[in-house]
């Protein structure tokens, strides 16, 4: 049986039954529904025996929606206000839809703003939006609802670009780029062009792994290297407003004990040993002793079994 994950537009979580042993798999998913999506589905009339559950944030509590979306408008609109370029780097599916419909509304509520150019750059863009403006079905009941007036992913402000060879540098603008963690690209592209500008900014909403630029700005170095393995200054303004759609501990504690029967739960990280070992003591303390909760980091050289 399939269940809505809520993470991005299609994930499922997986339950099926071997041998009398009832297993619920997932990868990311999101307890709370946003713009577009749908919160993950509890499968309440079918109690796991196995729980194999990701722990990417381990004990992290994400910010509400709410503030997420303040900060985020706030720090793009800074940005240009002061005659910069916003970079946002995204993976082309997944959290760039969500933020594309926060700009588009924030962008018609102001029109002091849209004489700034807001550009969704990705091999996949056109084809992605073109997914998303399809089943609209699988969204949420407020994004439906919009369907009375005009398909929502039809944006007013958001211009799609098939490539680089398409975007004029001539101003302030706002552009989502992928990859999402500017590790090579369009995105590292323009971040290496607009790095030593201070007037420029670059907000880093999504995940990103340790060795990648995106997680270096995170330390707000004083130093980077461009993709051409020049030294640049870094000038440019840095923000971190996380919109990943992977769940954190309010989520994953909410989750596990909503299968709380669950024998034994395995709790798989994105790279971090150390938010396995976590989320298994937050099971753990939750579930009592009749559960038994693993950690294992899906990365080698993070590995560790609890």
């Amino acid at each position: 049986m399939f269940f809505n994950a809520g993470h991005v537009l299609g994930a499922a979580m997986v339950l099926m039954e071997i041998g009398g042993v009832r297993t619920l798999y997932t990868g990311d998913y999101s307890c709370e529904e946003d713009r577009h999506l749908m919160a993950a589905e509890i499968p309440r009339a079918f109690s796991p025996d196995v729980l194999i559950v990701e722990a990417t944030y381990g004990m992290q509590v994400h910010e509400s929606r709410e503030e997420r979306e303040r900060r985020f408008t706030e720090s793009v609109e800074k940005v240009v206000r002061r005659g910069g370029r916003c970079l946002i780097p995204v993976f082309a599916l997944g959290r760039a839809q969500e933020l594309l419909l926060i700009l588009d509304e924030y962008w018609a509520a102001r029109p002091e703003l849209q004489r700034i150019p807001i550009f969704f750059s990705s091999k996949l863009a056109s084809r992605s939006l073109e997914v998303y403006r399809t089943y609209i079905s699988s969204m949420n009941t407020r994004l439906q609802a919009q369907m009375g007036d005009r398909n929502p992913w039809d944006f007013r402000f958001v211009r799609s670009l098939a490539g680089p060879h398409e975007f004029r540098d001539e101003g302030p603008c706002v552009v989502l780029a992928s990859p999402g963690m500017l590790q090579s690209g369009f995105s590292r592209m323009l971040f290496d062009r607009w790095a030593e500008e201070p007037r420029n900014g670059v907000i880093l909403a999504g995940y990103s792994v340790e060795g990648t630029m995106a997680r270096k700005l995170e330390s707000n170095p004083v130093e980077v290297e461009s993709m051409q393995s020049r030294k640049l200054v870094r000038r440019i303004g840095v923000e971190r407003v996380s919109f990943s759609g992977a769940c954190a501990r309010v989520g994953l504690g909410g989750r596990a004990c909503a299968c709380g029967r669950a024998r034994a739960v395995w709790a798989c990280a994105c790279g971090h040993a150390c938010a396995c070992v976590l989320v298994r003591e937050l099971l753990a303390a939750r579930a009592g002793e009749r559960q038994r909760a693993h950690a294992n980091s899906s990365l080698r050289n993070n590995c560790a079994i609890i």
